[in-house]
Formats: structure tokens, sequence, C-alpha cells
């Protein structure tokens, strides 16, 4: 005879071999006794204490826990062994039968509640394996509006003291108009010291209506203070006349918070000390100095650079002509080539500016100035006495001055050649010395002697050549004498 083990889970435990045809029989009626109380184990009714969540839209499906006790599962073990369990429950709210309902344990189901019941909080009903029956009332409330959040900022990431946006957009995904939907108070919160301040908003402070798919902004305008990371919170809540309840969402976003870029230069000159007619190369280096993590410093540009003189000009430059990105303590540098046309100090000064690559604001370096020595002789050529006799003798000087601030080494004059002269004469001593050093800011003579040949007016003309300590050639110009007469 085919004989069966009848064990019901969750019971005091109950083992009769029965034939198996009469199974069935007895489970059904253990059942009914469990359901009338007269079973010896006690009251087998289900009892549901709540459902997770507490609430869903009418318009979709909502999956939810159901919390209680009693969920009963019945468990058939044959002779033979191996034991077979129905758990299987149902489930009810506003009289419409849960979907995919799923006996987790005595305390626990699971299930889904299809769209389309009827508004407001329904009662629900859970029926056990045993066909026993317990309801909970307002056990879950059916929403005809639902409201969904999204925040939003104007830029994930900004830099201290660039104002922006928070944009919480709400939609209600419901099947039902919501009314008076409100933001919830903005909340800022940090780990690591980032600080913003709301400058103004709500905009608006209310939306009176929002129907069903639809999707209005409340919008903030907020300044950074402080670098890190921020994270806000926003929410909103609104009223849903058909379940006459209230509904709400919140979302977060992160923002991003750098400190400013910030440019800072420093500026070269190479070689310090040149000759007229040598290459002078400026060096601007620029630095995006806004500190650890500062933003990047956007189309960094150099000024040209001002002289103080106009004794050099430009041949190339700048190189290269901008920078497309500087990022946080990164550098680069810009160059820039003159020839010397004159002698002296001179003064060079340039700057450069860019943008915050968070802000677009322009951020400046400060202008930055170098001085460059271009070493140059001047020359005064006389001649005496002014009226000369035939025969006698002239004296010729030539005063070879250094204005610069270095001495000019191996200082010679050059030949002198009449300059539009009538009379003649020759040349009879000189130049004495031959060379010589001319000291900074200092003078040194060279004398010749001429013999008057022939009558008419006469002049000399002449300059003379050095070296300056860099190696360079250091010129003083063609000069033209005084004028004196040969009798």
């Amino acid at each position: 005879m085919n004989l069966h083990r009848l064990n019901l889970t969750g019971l005091t435990r109950h083992e009769l071999i029965l034939p198996g045809a009469a199974v069935a029989l007895f489970a059904a009626a253990l059942a009914v006794l469990a359901c009338g109380g007269s079973s010896a184990s006690g009251d087998q009714d289900p009892h549901p204490t709540s459902v997770e969540p507490g609430a869903g839209n009418a318009g979709a499906p909502t999956p939810v826990t159901i919390r209680g006790e009693g969920f009963l599962a019945l468990t058939v073990t044959p002779a033979a062994g191996g034991a077979q369990t129905d758990a299987r429950h149902r489930a009810w709210l506003a009289g419409v039968e849960l979907q995919d309902v799923a006996w987790i344990d005595l305390h626990t189901l699971r299930a889904t509640v299809p769209p389309g019941l009827p508004f407001g909080p329904q009662p629900l009903v859970v029926e056990n394996a045993f066909g026993s029956r317990g309801q909970l009332d307002g056990a879950f409330v059916v929403t005809g509006g639902a409201l969904g959040a999204q925040v939003a900022a104007s830029q994930p990431t900004v830099s201290v003291g660039q104002g922006g946006a928070f944009k919480l957009t709400v939609k209600n995904t419901g099947v039902a108009p919501l009314a008076g939907v409100v933001p919830g108070t903005l909340t800022i919160t940090t780990t690591d010291g980032a600080a913003a301040t709301i400058v103004d908003g709500p905009s608006p402070a209310l939306i009176p209506l929002l129907g069903p798919n639809e999707e209005q902004q409340f919008t903030w305008n907020y300044l950074p203070s402080a670098a890190g990371q921020l994270s806000i919170l926003a929410s909103a809540t609104a009223y849903d006349d058909a379940s006459k309840s209230t509904v709400s969402a919140a979302n977060t976003v992160p923002v991003a918070v750098q400190p400013a870029a910030a440019l800072t230069a420093a500026i070269s000159v190479a070689p310090t000390l040149v000759g007229i007619g040598e290459t002078i190369a400026v060096h601007l280096t620029v630095t995006n100095s806004g500190g650890s993590g500062a933003a990047g410093a956007t189309n960094v540009t150099p000024v040209a650079p001002v002289l103080t003189s106009p004794m050099a000009k430009l041949t190339t430059g700048p190189e290269p002509s901008s920078i497309a990105s500087l990022a946080a303590g990164a550098s680069a540098t810009f160059t820039w080539t003159y020839v010397a046309t004159g002698g002296g100090s001179l003064g060079v000064s340039t700057s450069a500016s860019g943008g915050d690559a968070n802000s677009g604001a322009v951020v400046r370096s400060g202008s930055m100035a170098a001085v460059v020595a271009i070493q140059q002789l001047t020359a005064d050529l006389t001649l005496e006495p002014l009226t000369v006799a035939q025969g006698e003798r002239l004296t010729v000087t030539m005063a070879v001055t250094n204005p610069g601030d270095a001495p000019i080494l191996g200082v010679r004059p050059s030949q002198l050649d009449p300059a539009g002269s009538s009379g003649t004469a020759s040349r009879s001593a000189g130049p004495s010395p031959q060379e010589d050093d001319v000291p900074a800011h200092g003078t040194r003579e060279f004398v010749w002697t001429y013999v008057n040949e022939a009558p008419g007016r006469f002049r000399l003309s002449g300059g003379a050549t050095g070296t300056g300590l860099s190696g360079s050639s250091v010129t003083a110009p063609v000069v033209t004498s005084n004028e004196v007469t040969f009798q």
C-alpha cells in the first residue's frame, strides 16, 4: 500500500502514515479545523501587519513586501522519503488579486500590486496554504499622481567665487493631477571643507498644478566660497487629490568646487649685456598658481613687451603665440627676440592673461620687468687751433666715452678722413695711444698731429670700436670735427 507522511509547517508537528488517496482529504480536514480554531495547534489564520512600500501609483505595477504572522506552508512527506512543500499564498488589495505572490518565510511574502486599483487606502487580504485568510485595513495607499525629481547643476565643476545654479525638475509620472507642488529646503553637504551659499531661490516658490506626464523646474542660484566636493539634496512634495494623500520625491547631485585659476609670471633677458646689432632674447614664464587642484587657465596669451626706449627692434615672437590650457601648477614660457639698435640701459616689461576654465573669468599676471645693458661708445672729435698757418701743426683729439655700466676693452679709433675739406693736411703722428680700455661711465682721449699743407677749410671725421665684456663688438658712430682754417 502507498503510504505518505503529512507535515504542517509552522504548526505543532503532526505526522501520519496514510494511504496516498487519503492525504489530500486529511489535509483539507485539518485546514478546516485550523480555521475553526479547533486544532490543537491554535490560530492558523495569517495576520498581515505591513506592506512595504505603503503606497504606489495606480498607473504602474508596484513590487511590495508583505510582513506579518501565520504565513504557513504545508509539507507532505511520502513514506518513501523526500518532502514536498505547498507554500502557495494569495493576496488581494481592494478585491484585486496581487500578482507573483511568493512565500519567503513564516513572516514574509513578496508580490506585485497590479496597475488600475482604485485610489486611496485599500485593505489587504492574505490567504495562506491552508486557505485561511487575514486582513489589514488601509494597508496600501493607491495614488493617482506620482512625483519624480531630478536635480542638476548648471556645471558639474565650478571655481571658488563662480556663481552657479541648481535646477530641480519635477515630473508627474502618475495618472492624476498633482496640486501645490512645493520644493523643500535645498540641503548642501560636504565632507572636505567645501562651502557654498544659496543666493536666491527657489523660483518659482510653488507650482499650482502639475498634470500627468508634465514637468517643470525650480531654480536656486548659489555661490561657492571654498574648494572641495559638494552634495546637493533637493526635494519636493505635492498633494494627490485622487488618493487624498501627499506624494514626495528627492534627488541629489554632486558638484566639485576648485580653487580659481591664477597666473604669475617671471621675466628674464639673455644676454643681459649686448652690443648694438646683437640679439636679445626675452623670456616670460607664466605659471598657473591657483593652488592644488585649481581650475585650468585657458588661452594663456602674453602681452607684447614694452621697452623703455627704442633701442631694440623686434625680430620674432612671441613663440608660442598662446597656450590653450595651463593646468594647476604647470608653467609655459613665451619668447621674443630683439636686435639692439641703440646703446644704454633698456628696460623690458610684459605680462600674460588667460581665462578660468570653469567660469571663463579673465585672470592676469602682474607686469614683470627686466633690464638689459646695450653697450655703446660715443666719440667727440676736436681740431685746434682754429687757424693754422701753412706748414704749422694741427692737434686732433678724439674723446671716446663709455656711457654704460661695464668697461669696453681695446678701444681703437678708426682712420680719420677729410670731411668736405678744401684745405689739405698730412698726418705726422698718432693716434696716441693706439688702443685703450674705456671704463664704465669713463672717457679716454686719442691724439693725432697734422701739418697744414694747403690753405682752405679743413675738417676730419672718424669713429672708434672696442670689445664688450660679452665679447661683442662695440662701436662709436662716426662723427665730424669742427672746422678750422688753413692759411
